[in-house]
């Protein structure tokens, strides 16, 4: 009797992992810590000095909201519907980051009816499967220039520097986004927040001290106002850097990950790794450049938004000193994607 309700426990678990493995939700993401030090990063690439002052008062609400994403907007429904917008991975259907459309239009259209080179199905939706992450940074970015006054852009401004950072991490450019596809399975979280989470407590010195070289490298036009555009160059820097990423988490695998596919199932095997806390050096100068990045580059859209929200005619009292800089955004209402249904 006990060796049957075994086998029918077993067979329950290796449903769930089943499903699991086809869900389209992708759970993945810079862990808390490094969210917070690649907003707080930003604060200091910031350029206008009134903005920067604000900010510098608002470093633990901005800490705070770039972690929504995943935190609070992880409950209920809504996940389905945002899991998608933290990643985009046109090499799921063959195709380049160079060559994805800037438009969203364009986009859906170009890879739609493609084969899911993972599935082997034809892909049922562009934006769930492929993702949307460049076009959920613009929605956040003009959000925050609607907003009538500083506290309200806060918002705003401190949750797209979550898909800004998302975009910066390897992973969140490829289909093999936790390493299963070449023997690393399980490599996504264990860079992200194992990695991270023991990192020495300078981690945020040495990414704001990194800001200046993450400048040049990123080229950022202050005249061109495509925030996807830029989006997209911040995508095709991060997944130039996969190869370097698999090359050092090499050097520390004890065993590589395994993936069988058996009646109908996938079966995981994670890859085994030497401690977080003895190889974290190896991996600390590919972590730091990739927070300098996208603190530099969300600095860079912060100034922005200031920027457009100053032309605006209501503009006028941004900063007014009757604003209590002291109101925390503890629950932000989910933000349903905009541009889903755009044609």
């Amino acid at each position: 009797m006990n060796r049957n309700n075994n086998k029918v426990n077993l067979y329950i678990v290796l449903i769930f992992i089943s499903i699991l493995s086809f869900s389209p939700l992708k759970v993945f993401s810079w862990g808390a810590r490094g969210h917070s030090v690649i907003c707080e990063a930003a604060i200091h690439g910031v350029k206008n000095k009134d903005l920067k002052n604000y900010l510098l008062h608002q470093t633990l609400t901005l800490a705070y909201l770039c972690n929504i994403p995943d935190t609070y907007w992880r409950k209920g429904p809504q996940a389905e519907i945002g899991s998608p917008t933290h990643f985009i991975e046109p090499d799921l259907v063959g195709g380049r980051l160079e060559d994805v459309p800037v438009k969203f239009a364009d986009y859906v259209a170009k890879y739609s009816n493609k084969t899911n080179l993972i599935k082997q199905s034809i892909v049922f939706s562009v934006p769930q499967e492929l993702g949307s992450s460049w076009w959920r940074t613009e929605q956040f970015f003009n959000l925050a220039i609607q907003q009538k006054n500083i506290n309200d852009m806060l918002i705003y401004m401190g949750i797209m520097g979550h898909f800004v950072g998302d975009t910066a991490q390897p992973l969140h450019n490829t289909s093999n986004y936790d390493g299963w596809q070449n023997n690393h399975g399980g490599l996504h979280s264990f860079y992200e927040n194992q990695i991270v989470i023991n990192m020495e407590a300078d981690l945020l010195v040495k990414v704001t001290n990194a800001l200046v070289t993450a400048e040049k490298e990123l080229k950022l036009d202050k005249n061109s106002p495509n925030i996807v555009e830029k989006m997209k160059a911040l995508s095709i820097l991060s997944f130039n850097d996969l190869k370097e990423l698999f090359k050092i988490d090499s050097k520390y695998l004890i065993e590589p990950s395994q993936l069988k596919f058996e009646k109908g199932m996938d079966l995981k095997t994670p890859a085994k790794r030497k401690d977080p806390t003895i190889v974290k050096n190896g991996f600390e100068k590919l972590v730091i450049k990739h927070m300098a990045r996208a603190a530099t580059q969300l600095a860079h859209f912060w100034d922005q938004v200031y920027i457009e929200a100053s032309k605006k005619p209501d503009s006028v009292g941004l900063f007014d000193s009757k604003i209590n800089r002291y109101d925390f955004p503890h629950t932000p209402a989910f933000v349903v994607p905009d541009y889903l249904d755009k044609k």
